[in-house]
């Protein structure tokens, strides 16, 4: 018989409508540990045996035991108790789910490692059907709470959130009594057989789905009284005996405690979804108030951990069965915005488009419409009549924007995603949910700010550019595996010849989508070495990018200042070809922005045959152009640095770079192979380095107080 690391145990009686989400939740896992799943049918008349019989003829490791008649919760799970084989062991009820394809791996890991721990805990979602949620813990912060601590039940969780370790074969017969049937026997039993610590991590990783149903919830506020006292009393009896340990005096004060407090219902505080989702969007966009987040990279685990729960909460209240058809042989590119000016991306996603259909029969572009697309634009872009374009009503609600989002992926029922969210789109973030699609692959095609999804563990593999990228990313996510390949673009330039000196005087160019690329807050303002260079060379340099007013107006005193003629600066928009326009315009030199620089821009320089001048940035916080670029280009290191060398440029030096830039484009941007990495892309994954070149930040402990905390705090009871 296989090993088997780990047991899930769901106990069920008539769970149709949600046991397929629960079990969906559980084979979504991605973990290198062995589990089996072990569902004790009890007596149900619905159509649960069906179900997961179904299941279990496709999966080998879920085991099915049926009862004679509906013994009870606590008799099915002592039943599947004695027979799991794991050697620790997790309990789900049919309606309650895994919302973190890494959960399982990440506790199992850590009572793998920690023998003096008994169990291992996170937070929970507890969501209800009108479509609101509580949390369950009001701690923050990892804690590690001592046997003492909890015996003092300073801490509770959810039957979805724990992992135990196994410590007998069989559980003792006091089991059957009627005190003992919940999750809080099977806490106190193993605490006090082991007397070890738990270890409480609080990500939120799974929902307890509050319906009104079950024992607990059955009770008014005196039978909850009345059976807290009674699991007490029944606990000091059979799991602990000795009136004299301080087990015994430690549960009696609790006892008589409760005898002094008196009844009352007590409403947990409750928010509705739209308003988490609006408080992260605003929280979120703060990040474009300081443009010193431009000059780092940043993600929020708590907003993508929210965005999944919220996500997978969808899927499980409309019941979808994950595994209950097989996969079309399409694939999916779901993105946020199409900016016909948004710089390599949009030349990247119609590149991608047009590949994956050398291995699918169709693709679909959904537009989540995070900002209004306009239709002519994304049929001109994906223009093969084998792709079908979808776009989502802009004038939706958050909420009916993933709803609708999780509902067209599952009728797609694609092979593969490639994800391409801006940096706040919530509802897309949520809808990628492991199952929708066999393989999630996220091409990291950001260099500065916050990644929206970065931590969805639902994104199976990322597409990284160089090493920095794959360090960063892999020493930040769980269990992920990685393609490194540099940006897709074809070679346009095999008879294009680079002429240095065309114009007979030094002339230069730079390129940025984003107008803050061209004016971000650093040790040096890319203006003023724009100036710098026209000031040595008395030559015209070519802007490539979008400039408003303000920056123009800002540009111009600036070169007033220094006493050069404005037209000197000449702005362009944008172009479709960046490599040709330069070449007809006599470009010498491309000096690229920083600290941030698109790598598709830097490459297609390359490709071009144009020499490139990168700042070499000390101790960068994101990706520096010279990390995608030949390494023979010019690189300066302060003002005086920049002037030496273009002062020193001429014809040979410039023609030798040339041939340099393009021997390395040559060698390193194949695009078949590229193109062949990008749509078989599953990845593999790579050993964690500790101390990577460069971190992506975490957004939510900058921000001072848990996420979380300050969600539930600023709103009111409901």
């Amino acid at each position: 018989m296989n090993e088997c690391v780990c047991s899930i145990i769901m106990p069920v009686f008539n769970g149709e409508k949600y046991i397929s989400s629960s079990l969906d939740s559980i084979l979504a896992q991605k973990t290198t540990y062995p589990f089996e799943i072990i569902i004790v049918n009890d007596g149900s008349t619905d159509a649960t045996n069906e179900i997961v019989r179904n299941y279990a003829d496709k999966f080998n490791h879920i085991v099915l035991l049926n009862n004679e008649k509906n013994y009870g919760k606590g008799y099915s799970f002592q039943r599947a108790y004695a027979k799991a084989r794991g050697r620790y062991f997790h309990v789900l009820d049919a309606d309650d789910v895994f919302t973190n394809t890494n959960k399982l791996h990440k506790q199992i890991d850590f009572l793998e490692k920690n023998p003096d721990f008994i169990a291992v805990c996170h937070n929970t979602f507890l969501v209800y059907p009108e479509n609101e949620i509580s949390i369950l813990i009001n701690i923050f912060e990892e804690r590690i709470f001592s046997y003492e601590q909890c015996i003092l039940n300073e801490i509770y969780a959810h039957t979805s959130a724990i992992m135990y370790r196994k410590i007998v074969d069989k559980l003792p017969e006091y089991f059957n009594l009627e005190a003992f049937r919940g999750d809080s026997a099977v806490f106190k039993f193993h605490l006090l057989k082991s007397k070890r610590k738990l270890k409480y991590f609080p990500d939120i990783h799974s929902i307890y789905y509050w319906n009104g149903g079950g024992i607990w919830n059955s009770l008014n506020a005196i039978n909850q009284r009345e059976l807290n006292v009674d699991i007490l009393t029944q606990t000091q009896k059979y799991m602990i005996g000795n009136k004299s340990s301080p087990e015994w005096k430690t549960i009696q004060n609790n006892i008589d405690y409760l005898a002094t407090i008196p009844i009352e219902h007590k409403n947990r505080k409750k928010i509705d979804m739209m308003s988490i989702i609006s408080f992260c969007v605003r929280y979120c966009s703060q990040i474009f108030s300081d443009t010193s987040y431009f000059n780092a990279v940043f993600s929020s685990k708590v907003v993508d951990q929210i965005a999944e729960t919220i996500g997978r909460w969808f899927i499980l209240k409309q019941g979808l069965c994950l595994s209950d058809k097989p996969y079309n042989d399409v694939a999916v590119i779901a993105l946020s915005v199409l900016n016909k000016t948004g710089g390599g991306i949009y030349a990247e996603l119609q590149d991608l488009s047009k590949a994956l259909l050398t291995k699918y029969k169709k693709v679909y572009v959904v537009s989540s419409e995070w900002l209004e697309n306009n239709e002519n634009d994304l049929h001109e872009a994906f223009d093969d009549p084998r792709i079908e374009v979808i776009k989502i009503d802009h004038s939706l609600n958050y909420l009916e924007k993933i709803l609708a989002l999780i509902n067209i992926f599952y009728e797609i029922r694609g092979k593969v995603l490639y994800p391409f969210i801006t940096h706040l789109d919530i509802p897309l973030n949520a809808a990628i949910q492991s199952g929708l699609f066999k393989t999630v692959i996220m091409d990291f095609c950001y260099d500065h700010g916050l990644v929206m999804g970065l931590n969805n563990s639902s994104i199976d593999s990322f597409i990284v550019k160089n090493d920095s990228q794959l360090d960063a990313i892999n020493y930040h996510v769980t269990n992920a595996n990685f393609t490194k390949c540099h940006p897709l673009l074809k070679d346009k330039f095999s008879t294009k010849i680079y002429i240095p000196y065309k114009n007979n005087i030094l002339t230069t160019a730079s390129a940025s989508a984003r107008v803050y690329k061209a004016k971000s807050n650093y040790i040096y303002e890319f203006i003023d070495v724009i100036i710098a260079i026209i000031g040595k060379t008395n030559g015209h340099h070519y802007h490539y990018g979008q400039l408003d007013r303000e920056t123009i107006a800002f540009f111009q005193n600036k070169f007033d200042k220094a006493g050069i003629p404005f037209d000197h600066f000449i702005h362009i928009d944008w172009t479709d070809n960046l490599g040709l326009s330069m070449l007809n315009m006599g470009v010498d030199l491309f000096v690229s922005t920083f600290p941030i620089c698109s790598a598709r821009t830097v490459v297609e320089m390359m490709s071009a045959g144009i020499p490139i001048i990168n700042h070499k940035v000390i101790n960068p916080t994101i990706y520096p152009p010279a990390d995608f670029c030949d390494p023979e280009q010019y690189l300066w290191s302060d003002m005086d640095d920049l002037k030496t060398i273009i002062s020193s440029l001429n014809k040979v030096s410039l023609e030798k770079k040339s041939r340099s830039a393009r021997q390395w484009f040559i060698k390193n941007n194949n695009y078949e192979s590229h193109i062949d990495q990008f749509i078989q892309a599953s990845g593999s994954p790579y050993s964690i380095v500790n101390n990577p070149s460069i971190y992506i930040y975490d957004y939510d402990r900058i921000n001072g107080d848990h996420l979380l905390q300050r969600i539930f705090d600023s709103m009111q009871s409901i």
